[in-house]
């Protein structure tokens, strides 16, 4: 049987400051898309307070295989490669559909 490859987008919702409940970097919360569109949207929709942000990231991953990430820089750019859980760079390019797709979300909201 042939490997499945998945994609999805995600908003993590990290913890900037140390709280009583979290540390900051923790992630607290996620919101997954299979649209970089809607990743926005809900950034847009569910402003957060100082305490924490928003990591806009491209997660790889498929049946049996492991998972890889691609986080958007701080600029907006979308790396090229996806990272493994140890943050090294892994040989799995972003899909140019992916690429695309972020590119045309962040057009349409002039981001």
């Amino acid at each position: 049987m042939p490997r499945q490859i998945d994609y999805e987008w995600c908003a993590e919702t990290v913890q900037v400051v140390d709280t009583d409940e979290h540390q900051a970097g923790d992630v607290v919360d996620h919101f997954h898309n299979a649209k970089p569109a809607a990743v926005f949207d809900y950034i847009r929709r569910w402003p957060l307070d100082a305490s924490k942000r928003y990591d806009v990231v491209l997660v790889r991953g498929g049946n049996g295989g492991g998972r890889s990430w691609c986080y958007v820089a701080p600029d907006g750019t979308l790396p090229e490669f996806f990272a493994d859980a140890r943050g090294k760079q892994t040989p799995h390019a972003v899909p140019a559909r992916e690429r695309r797709a972020y590119d045309e979300a962040r057009a349409a909201l002039k981001l």
